[in-house]
């Protein structure tokens, strides 16, 4: 009977570490309704409805007011999937995994990366009613982040969340000079400066 080798389950445990290490945009997304999606006896296909949250008015003064109680929902739909498919040799494959790794995994997960973030990215730049600053300009000051901060809490968003800012290199390039006299640890401060990134 031949040898049968069977590192697949090796190479995509690999690479789903190689995906999730140079996820973004991602990082910062809610996933607290992923558990509705593939749940064993519950075949709920590509779209689940997701609840949004009561929104009341209230009242002035002593009399009653009665407000209807509305539930209302969005559907979540999973985006069509994607992929990277490759054609090799099976041998080279089972026969130096560190090597696949460096030379096939890395480049097609980070190409995978930016296939699905650029998707999500899209989703999320049509479906935001509100921005800061002006169009292909790039801020120069902490103004824009911070107007942009300044919606968000307008909006009702959670306090204890931590929100989260990616920017272009345009963008980094033209906002480190407008920090330079901000008060913050030195050791960040000149990293900015050596590295020419924002840094937490």
């Amino acid at each position: 009977m031949p040898n049968v080798f069977q590192p697949w389950q090796i190479f995509t445990n690999r690479a789903l570490r190689v995906l999730k290490n140079k996820l973004v945009f991602l990082k910062g997304c809610d996933r607290s309704n992923e558990y509705l999606f593939a749940k064993p006896g519950m075949k709920s296909g590509n779209t689940v409805n997701v609840r949004y949250p009561s929104r009341y008015v209230g009242r002035t003064g002593e009399g009653y007011t009665p407000e209807p109680f509305v539930q209302s929902s969005y559907p979540v739909v999973i985006r069509p999937l994607q992929g990277i498919d490759i054609d090799m040799p099976s041998t080279d494959w089972t026969l130096n995994i560190d090597k696949v790794e460096e030379d096939v995994l890395n480049p097609a997960m980070a190409q995978l990366v930016n296939n699905v973030e650029r998707d999500c990215m899209q989703i999320a730049y049509q479906g935001v009613a509100n921005f800061v600053g002006t169009l292909n300009t790039a801020p120069t000051t902490s103004a824009t982040p911070l107007a942009a901060g300044a919606y968000i809490r307008n909006e009702a968003a959670s306090d204890d969340t931590t929100p989260r800012l990616l920017i272009t290199p345009n963008t980094n390039a033209a906002i480190v000079p407008g920090l330079a006299g901000l008060y913050n640890p030195q050791q960040k401060i000149s990293a900015q400066f050596e590295k020419g990134l924002m840094t937490k």
